[in-house]
C-alpha cells in the first residue's frame, strides 16, 4: 500500500502523548462505545463499525462491530490517514485506489473494499483515531450519512474528555483522602433541617466508625465522650443562632474503647432569609501531637525540679558536713555528760539521715545520658524516699519483699518516674490509715518474650478497677482522677517500659475481701531503651 503520510516524528510524539493522557489502551469495552459503532453500522448500512484509535505502531479498536480482531498493525491501518490531515476520509472501492489496492487487509481477509472514517479530535488538535465504517462491497455515503459518522466522533470524543475528568477527579478524591487520612484530618457537611451529616469520602473514620454510621446528627453526639459533651452541644448550638465561624475541642470514644482527642473547626451557611441552611468544616485528630506535647512538658517539668532538687541537695551538703563534723569534734572532747552525749548522738544520727535524703535525691534526679546499671534495691528506695511523707502522713502500711538478686542496666531516671508514679497511685488508692503497700522484686522470665529480668511488683489493698477501667488503663487521657488528672502518668510509664524491651501489666479485684490492684513491671537484664 502507499504511504500513510504520517506526521512529523515531533508532532507523532506529542500525539501519542495526548492519546496516553487519556488512559483508554487496552481498557475493557464500554456500553457507550458499543452504542456508537451500532448506531454508525445502522445509519451507514455497513456490516463493520469500529472506534479505532491509532497508537504508535497499531490500531486498537475501543469498539468494534462485525470483526473478530482487536487490533491491527498501523502499516495496514486506513484510519492513520486521518492523523495528518484531520479530515474524514471516504475511500468507495479500495481495489481501484492505489493507497490501498496492495493493502492485506483488501488482498485478504476481511477483503475490505468501502472504508468511511471521520476523525476523533481532541482539544488540542490531534488527532486520535476515527468512527469508521467498512463493507465488503464497494459504495457511497450520503452527505446526511457524512455528518452523522462525524457527530459519533465527536461524541466518542466527549466520552474520552469525560472519561478523563472522572479519572481525574477520583484521583483528586483518593489524593485528598490520602492527605486527609495522613494528617489525620475529616472534612464534614451538617444540613440543619434534615439533620443529615455527609462526610469526605470515608474520612468518618477520624470518629473511629464507617460513614454510613454517622450518617445523621444525632448518630454522632454517642461518640463524643459524656464529659465533653457539652462542649460540642454548645457549638452546635451557636451555629443554629447565626453565630459564624467556630472552634471546639472534645475527646471521642473508638468502639474499641480508645479514648481520641479531636479539635473541630467551621462555620455556617446562611439561606436568602438568614436562616442557618448548613453548617460546614472539619475535624482533626490531634491525640498524637498533644501526646507529645504533655510528655514534652512533663520532661522538662521533672527536669526542672530535678535541677533545683539537686541543686538544694548539694547546697544542704556543705552545712550538713560542718555540723556533723562539730557534733563529733564536741563527742569526743570528753567534758560532756552522759545525757548531753546521748543527745548529741541523736542529732548526729538525724543529720547523717538527712544527708542520706540529699544524696538520695540527687540520685533520683540525675537522669544519665547513658545506661546505668542498678539494683532493684537502689530504684525502690529512691522511689519510696519521695513519698516518706505522704506514706507517714496517711499512715500506709509498708511490706517490703525483696529477692532479687541481679541488677538491671537502664536508664535509671526514667524507671525511677516509673516507679514513681506507681507508688504515688497506690497511695492515692488507699484510704488513710488503712491501706497496706506491698512491694516485692525477684528474678524472673517474662512469659510472652521469654527474656530473663526482673520483675518488680507494686501492690495496694485499695478499691480496686472494674475490668472497663483496666482495658482502657494505660490510654492516653484516661483518668479517674478527675479534675486535675492528666490521664498520661501511666500511659507516658508504659511507653519507657516498653522503650526498654520490658513490659507493664496490671490486674486488680474489686471483690470483697480481695479488693486491691498490682502492677507488675519487667525489665530485662539487658534493658536499654531502644
Amino acid at each position: 500500500m502507499g504511504s500513510t503520510n504520517r506526521p512529523d516524528s515531533t508532532a507523532e510524539d506529542r500525539r501519542l502523548e495526548a492519546l496516553r493522557q487519556f488512559s483508554i489502551l487496552d481498557t475493557l469495552p464500554e456500553q457507550g462505545y458499543e452504542d456508537v459503532t451500532e448506531l454508525a453500522s445502522f445509519i451507514c448500512g455497513t456490516p463493520i463499525a469500529l472506534v479505532s484509535l491509532v497508537d504508535a505502531e497499531r490500531q486498537w479498536f475501543k469498539s468494534v462491530r462485525g470483526l473478530e480482531a482487536r487490533e491491527t498493525p498501523v502499516s495496514q491501518s486506513f484510519c492513520a490517514y486521518t492523523v495528518p490531515t484531520g479530515e474524514t476520509l471516504i475511500v468507495t472501492d479500495a481495489r481501484t485506489d492505489e493507497r490501498f489496492k496492495n493493502n492485506p487487509l483488501v488482498l485478504g481477509d476481511p477483503n475490505i473494499r468501502f472504508y468511511a472514517g471521520a476523525p476523533i479530535v481532541e482539544a488540542n488538535g490531534y488527532v486520535l483515531g476515527t468512527v469508521c465504517v467498512i463493507d465488503t462491497e464497494p459504495r457511497e455515503l450520503s452527505a446526511k450519512q457524512v455528518r452523522a459518522l462525524e457527530a459519533l466522533a465527536r461524541q466518542v470524543m466527549s466520552m474520552m474528555e469525560l472519561r478523563k475528568a472522572i479519572a481525574a477527579e477520583a484521583k483528586a478524591t483518593e489524593t485528598t483522602r490520602l492527605a486527609q487520612e495522613s494528617a489525620k484530618i475529616a472534612s464534614w457537611e451538617w444540613e440543619v433541617e434534615s439533620g443529615r451529616l455527609s462526610w469526605s469520602g470515608d474520612s468518618a473514620w477520624i470518629y473511629g466508625r464507617p460513614a454510613e454510621e454517622l450518617a445523621h446528627i444525632d448518630q454522632v453526639l454517642p461518640c463524643v465522650h459524656e464529659e465533653d459533651l457539652h462542649v460540642l452541644q454548645g457549638s452546635m448550638a451557636d451555629s443554629l443562632a447565626g453565630g459564624g465561624e467556630f472552634q471546639n475541642e472534645f475527646r471521642v470514644v473508638w468502639p474499641d474503647g480508645s479514648t481520641h482527642l479531636i479539635v473541630g473547626q467551621g462555620s455556617t451557611v446562611l439561606k436568602a432569609s438568614g436562616e442557618v441552611a448548613r453548617v460546614v468544616g472539619i475535624n482533626r485528630d490531634v491525640t498524637q501531637r498533644r501526646l507529645t506535647e504533655e510528655a514534652l512538658r512533663q520532661s522538662e517539668k521533672l527536669a526542672a525540679v530535678g535541677r533545683l532538687a539537686s541543686t538544694i541537695a548539694h547546697e544542704m551538703n556543705n552545712p550538713l558536713e560542718s555540723v556533723t563534723n562539730l557534733l563529733y569534734l564536741a563527742m569526743t572532747s570528753g567534758t560532756l555528760s552522759e545525757e548531753a552525749h546521748t543527745y548529741l548522738s541523736t542529732a548526729e544520727r538525724e543529720l547523717r539521715r538527712v544527708s542520706a535524703i540529699a544524696n538520695q535525691t540527687l540520685r533520683f534526679h540525675k537522669q544519665s545520658s547513658k545506661p546505668q546499671r542498678v539494683s532493684c534495691e537502689d530504684l525502690f528506695e529512691s522511689a519510696l524516699l519521695i513519698h516518706q511523707g505522704r506514706i507517714v502522713n496517711s499512715g500506709v502500711a509498708v511490706q517490703k519483699r525483696k529477692r532479687a538478686t541481679e541488677t538491671v542496666l537502664c536508664f535509671d531516671g526514667e524507671i525511677r518516674q516509673v516507679l514513681n508514679n506507681l507508688l504515688g497511685n497506690a497511695i492515692d488508692a488507699m484510704s488513710a490509715g488503712e491501706g497496706r503497700l506491698v512491694i516485692r522484686s525477684r528474678n524472673a522470665t517474662d512469659w510472652v518474650s521469654g527474656r530473663k529480668g526482673l520483675m518488680l511488683t507494686v501492690a495496694d489493698t485499695g478499691a480496686g478497677m472494674s475490668a472497663a477501667t483496666q482495658k482502657r488503663l494505660f490510654d492516653a487521657f484516661f483518668t479517674t482522677k478527675g479534675i486535675g488528672g492528666t490521664g498520661l502518668g501511666l500511659w507516658v510509664s508504659k511507653e519507657i517500659v516498653e522503650r526498654h524491651g520490658g513490659a507493664l501489666r496490671v490486674r486488680s479485684s474489686q471483690a470483697e475481701g480481695h479488693r486491691g490492684t498490682v502492677f507488675c513491671l519487667f525489665l530485662p537484664f539487658d534493658a536499654v531503651a531502644r
